[in-house]
């Protein structure tokens, strides 16, 4: 396996990882653990933290169905959603980055920018936690901003833990 190949892969087991924590309702400190431990530039921290919101959304939600792999990946997809097992959308997550690479016209390109908090140089407006997983779960095409708003009241600490956890991304 080239060495690309590797990092590829590893990658998409901390974004499973993530996902994993999210849907089994880990407590952020978990998540932290995990991003702790890598030195991953902060577009792919930030992906790691999506796959934990996204993680925690489909803990209470059955009708979305979330992958990320390295096969994916190399095609431009960080994350596959499937809703109600059937209607794909694929998403490339861009993390405070304003580029205009070109990619397949059926992946939809979302632009995130960091929490009000990040260390780094911003390069996009912020976009709290909340603001984020509503923006991947809506700009595809996948849900209704309606949708997204009843399950943040439905689930009461939802959104304050998507702020925390994308809090997490430091620089």
């Amino acid at each position: 396996m080239k060495n690309f190949d590797l990092h590829m892969k590893e990658f998409a087991d901390l974004k499973y990882k993530g996902f994993r924590l999210g849907k089994n309702r880990s407590e952020l400190s978990e998540l932290q653990k995990l991003i702790a431990v890598t030195d991953y530039p902060s577009g792919d921290v930030a992906e790691i933290v999506m796959a934990y919101m996204l993680g925690l959304f489909c803990s209470f939600r059955t009708d979305l169905y979330v992958a990320m792999t390295a096969s994916m990946d190399k095609k431009g997809v960080d994350f596959m959603l499937t809703r109600f097992c059937k209607y794909n959308y694929p998403i490339q997550m861009k993390f405070n980055k304003d580029d205009d690479c070109l990619y397949d016209p059926a992946i939809t390109v979302t632009k995130l920018g960091p929490d009000r908090t990040f260390l780094g140089q911003r390069y996009l407006d912020t976009d709290a936690g909340n603001q984020a997983l509503l923006r991947i779960l809506t700009e595809c095409g996948a849900y209704e901003e309606e949708e997204i708003f009843d399950s943040f009241e439905e689930n009461e600490g939802f959104e304050e833990l998507l702020i925390a956890a994308w809090r997490l991304i430091k620089n």
